[in-house]
């Protein structure tokens, strides 16, 4: 048979209980269908009522499709719904009947399917509700409930309705008060008895027996006035002010006591279990309340929320530093074993640091306006617990302030006593400061270290320190500024890659980025600057960013300024970057470089070191000023400024013996790209390593032969390593050999020009630059 067009599933037509989410909605759609929007009725209660009122007059109700006859439906608020407040909602039709389920005496299939179905839901919902109604056991007759008059207590009569007592709860309060009076006066007396008891007792054994007694009745009777009050508070107030009060209660199974007490405002909520262990962790009552009379291991008053705030702990503006770091510790327990995260309203100062050994999100309304600051040592001091060596740790810090203000130490402060590691830890949006730094995490001491972590969009003052760090750290679109190193990365361990410094803006009095054994960094996009407001460059290596021993550094599109000409007695740092003692493979290219005091990039012990041809110079600057060592010159790539040379000699060059190959003597450079070769001692190119080329000519001027041969030929590394052809003259007028050639430089190959003449006596080499050159050009990496 085939399915009807309006299914209706076994199901009671209502939502689960929900609660709001700050916005007027629309929330949904339902997971039921209706057919008319008038079939819904909305419930709702606020924070401390015991009931759910019916609000739906200030609620729309749509079909998610207003075309369809059966459909789901979402609701929306005239305002916006708290998530404090709870809510849900009921499909609640009433019987009708509008359409006629035939035309001209034949049944209309649709009208009828629909009709049916519309019964249907009547019928589901009718059952729903009856199944919530109170019912007569079988076997006897239903009764009736007939009202008493406001605050009367019901009971039932001997045909099973439930009709008034004729107790008021009014009453009751005011004799219950009335017997705590009484009570406290008894024991006044019971004092003045016994005062006169011990006038009179000629025992003290009489004595102490009256004073041990009445001092049992005492106790009995504050114990009374205590859980008197606290009923009498609950029933006029409807609410308590105390935590005292609600624990000197005589809970009831489901029993919510709204607690008022200033920052700890929240609903308790009487809860069967075993919570021993809960309110022993709980010292500060943030969470878990023990009522008086009844054991841990029974049941407890267990606060409802959403969100766990460090006020509930007892935290607050107006609280002693020693108060709100109790109070804090309190509730970062807490957090960490039992809810996972812990909200900052303001900022709290503390008289030392808060620790946190374990997962968990610690997160501010803003930054600047809620987090930690203390007044000794960290704000906050992370030590993972041992329990956590092998696992992800998940910490998480967002929107808030992180500050510490004693000499020496950081905001943050972690450091590895052992195999644990700190990993896949967010720091987002953090205004983080310390007089040493904004944050300092440690794994020197650990086998592993910490990695997968991501620190972004912070503001942080003084730098951030990392030492013995892992795999895949990424620091990016940060403000760091202050007066010490701004990133300072110590150590990565063996195979770590990926560490990312990205889109930072960095200005600092020191160098911007201090990187050691830190290999395979990227340093992309990054503003780099020592301003003049902050005073004169205090770094210790001459530069703004500073590497040694590190391989396979990026380092691209950064804008790096080191002001030194901004004058006024500001002295600016001597390099925008110094590559020192060791490095292997690292590229530098695309940036934006301003010159220091000396320069613009310095390098030594670098190999295979690639500046690339993309770079830009501040204005009025024409040229990359460079400082390499010997190493570093025998393997770069200078792309910005590919080595080449044109050399000439300054005179004629007399004296060449016959028959034999004599050097020619190039002694005058036109031009020496790169400083590789040396006009002055040894007379000879010694280019980078990579691909090359060379071409030379040179002019026999005087001391010809008729009939004899001549040539020129490059000398490698002392050995003739290709000759040029031999020409033969006719007379004795000049002659002009050439040579041309390639090969793949080591580094460390040199390169020489070479000559060969026949004559009766010797022979003369024109010094002139038209006729006697020696040209070479580096012409890339070697394949």
């Amino acid at each position: 048979m085939a399915a009807t067009p309006y299914p209706l599933p076994r199901e009671t037509r209502e939502s689960a209980i929900l609660v709001g989410n700050g916005t007027v909605g629309p929330y949904g759609p339902s997971l039921y269908k209706i057919f008319d929007t008038a079939d819904v009725k909305v419930f709702a209660k606020l924070l401390g009522a015991t009931v759910y009122s019916d609000v739906t007059a200030n609620c729309t109700i749509a079909k998610v499709n207003p075309a369809n006859a059966y459909d789901f439906f979402t609701v929306t608020f005239n305002a916006p719904v708290l998530a404090s407040t709870s809510w849900y909602h009921q499909a609640r039709r009433t019987a009708e009947r509008s359409v006629a389920v035939t035309k001209a005496g034949t049944l209309v299939s649709n009208e009828l399917e629909k009709e049916l179905s519309k019964q249907a839901s009547v019928e589901s919902e009718v059952r729903r509700d009856l199944d919530r109604a109170y019912a007569a056991q079988p076997g006897s007759d239903p009764g009736f409930v007939i009202p008493g008059a406001a605050g009367d207590l019901m009971m039932s009569d001997a045909s099973g309705n439930l009709v008034s007592s004729g107790e008021n709860v009014t009453a009751i309060v005011g004799s219950t008060a009335t017997a705590v009076a009484a009570a406290a006066a008894a024991a006044t007396q019971a004092g003045i008895a016994t005062t006169k008891a011990g006038e009179a007792a000629a025992s003290a054994g009489i004595l102490a027996s009256l004073v041990a007694g009445f001092a049992a009745l005492w106790t009995t009777v504050l114990q009374t006035a205590t859980f008197a009050e606290a009923w009498m508070v609950l029933k006029l107030n409807g609410s308590l002010s105390t935590r005292a009060l609600i624990k000197a209660l005589v809970p009831q199974v489901g029993m919510s006591v709204l607690l008022t007490e200033a920052g700890r405002v929240g609903n308790f909520v009487w809860t069967l279990g075993d919570f021993t262990a809960r309110i022993a962790d709980d010292t500060q009552e943030g969470m878990f309340l023990k009522a008086n009379s009844i054991a841990a291991g029974v049941g407890a008053w267990v606060r409802s929320f959403e969100i766990l705030n460090v006020e509930m702990f007892g935290a607050s503006l107006a609280a002693s530093p020693a108060a709100n770091k109790a109070a804090i510790q309190a509730a970062v327990i807490m957090a960490q074993k039992y809810v996972g995260e812990l909200f900052f309203r303001e900022l709290y100062g503390t008289d030392g640091p808060v620790t946190l050994s374990n997962t968990i999100k610690v997160y501010g309304r803003q930054a600047k306006q809620s987090g930690l600051s203390s007044s000794v040592g960290a704000a906050f001091s992370i030590v993972p617990d041992t329990g956590i060596a092998n696992n992800n740790t998940w910490w998480d810090f967002r929107s808030l302030s992180i500050i510490a203000t004693q000499a020496g130490h950081y905001g943050v402060e972690y450091a590895s006593g052992g195999a644990e590691y700190l990993s896949n830890f967010t720091v987002d949006g953090v205004f983080a400061s310390g007089p040493a730094g904004s944050m300092v995490f440690d794994s020197t001491g650990s086998t592993v270290g910490i990695f997968s972590c991501t620190l972004r969009r912070n503001w942080l003052n003084n730098g951030i320190v990392i030492k013995d760090g892992g795999d895949s750290i990424i620091i990016e679109e940060n403000t760091i500024n202050g007066t010490g190193i701004g990133i300072l990365i110590q150590n990565l361990k063996t195979g770590a890659r990926q560490c990312t410094i990205k889109n930072n803006n960095i200005t600092t009095r020191s160098e911007c980025v201090y990187l050691l054994n830190a290999h395979g960094t990227h340093i992309e996009e990054n503003w780099m600057e020592t301003p003049s407001y902050l005073g004169s460059y205090t770094g210790t290596t001459g530069a703004l960013l500073f590497a040694q021993a590190c391989d396979d550094l990026k380092i691209t599109r950064n804008t790096i300024q080191p002001l030194d000409e901004v004058g006024g007695g500001f002295v600016g740092a001597d390099w925008c970057m110094f590559l020192g003692t060791s490095g292997d493979r690292s590229v530098i290219d695309h940036n934006d470089l301003a010159d220091g005091v000396l320069g613009h990039v310095k390098a030594n012990g670098q190999t295979n070191l690639e500046i690339g041809s993309r770079g830009r110079l501040a204005a009025g600057e024409t040229s990359m000023v460079l400082s390499i060592d010997a190493t570093t010159k025998a393997s770069i790539r200078n792309n910005w400024a590919v080595p080449r040379c044109k050399t000439t000699r300054s005179a004629d060059q007399a004296g060449v013996v016959s028959a034999t190959w004599t050097k020619v003597v190039l002694n005058v450079e036109s031009q020496d790209v790169g400083g590789y070769f040396d006009e002055v001692t040894n007379n000879r190119w010694t280019p980078p390593k990579g691909r090359i080329a060379i071409s030379a000519a040179m002019r026999f001027s005087a001391g010809l032969q008729d009939q004899q041969t001549y040539a020129c030929s490059i000398y490698k590394n002392g050995v003739i390593y290709q000759v040029g052809a031999f020409f033969h003259s006719s007379g004795t007028a000049v002659i002009d050999p050439t040579i041309m050639m390639y090969d793949d430089a080591s580094g460390t190959d040199y390169y020489e020009l070479w000559c060969y003449g026949v004559s009766a006596g010797t022979l003369t080499i024109q010094g002139n630059v038209a006729f006697t050159w020696f040209e070479g050009q580096w012409l890339g990496p070697i394949a």
